[in-house]
């Protein structure tokens, strides 16, 4: 498995480096918005284990008889990602449906099978895997926010990505990229009337004192950049 998991990530980075304007890592500063992070974890046994900035955290698989997503989903690739970064993407796809079909539990191929299938432009099969997660193992504060993500810059359906940012944050106090999100969804796209940004931000810091990330958004909020 661990070498499967290297080619896979070896993989996705080339996917995310040539495809570019296809997938962003999450910005650290108040300019548009832009696609958050999605982070990967690594398997011990049948649960999935979340590596997160140095931190290690078990991820509980909650309610196992949930219906999963289809494995058997067909793959449509955007036509505007090269043939290399499509050519990886079927490759990736190909193994982790593979590795599931032997082991339905680990949830860190799951979160990888949405975060290729995102890549690849396939909103639905993401969007499917993730909520799948949220149901499986709801303590997986990534699958909320990888939620909250897709609904914010893709299907533009704000108060779903309100509500997944939200509980990514309950899950996870310390996950600064929900504060980071939340903050750039109430700036840029809604409830933009309101001081909510500035207040997402102040429990940021409550919960993350002196966070630099966060204070550095706080300052660019206060000063009206």
């Amino acid at each position: 498995m661990q070498s499967t998991r290297t080619f896979l990530i070896a993989g996705v980075g080339i996917a995310v480096l040539i495809a570019g304007g296809f997938y962003y890592l999450s910005t650290k500063t108040a300019k548009a918005p832009a696609p958050g992070s999605v982070s990967t974890s690594t398997p011990i046994g049948d649960i999935g284990v979340n590596v997160d900035g140095g931190e290690v955290e078990i991820i509980n698989i909650e309610n196992p008889s949930v219906p999963q997503p289809s494995l058997e989903r067909p793959l449509t690739i955007d036509p505007a990602i090269p043939q290399l970064v499509a050519d990886q993407l079927r490759t990736n796809i190909g193994i982790l449906t593979t590795e599931l079909k032997k082991n339905n539990m680990q949830m860190n191929l799951w979160m990888e099978l949405g975060n290729n299938r995102k890549i690849a432009g396939d909103t639905q099969g993401a969007l499917e895997v993730w909520a799948y997660i949220t149901e499986v193992a709801p303590s997986h504060y990534l699958a909320y926010s990888n939620l909250g993500d897709l609904y914010m810059h893709t299907l533009k359906d704000y108060p779903q990505a309100e509500a997944n940012f939200k509980k990514s944050i309950e899950l996870k106090p310390s996950h600064i990229d929900g504060y980071r999100n939340l903050y750039m969804l109430y700036r840029y796209l809604y409830k933009t009337d309101t001081e909510l940004g500035g207040d997402i931000l102040g429990v940021g810091l409550k919960a993350n004192p002196d966070h630099p990330d966060l204070l550095q958004l706080l300052g660019e909020y206060q000063s009206g950049r």
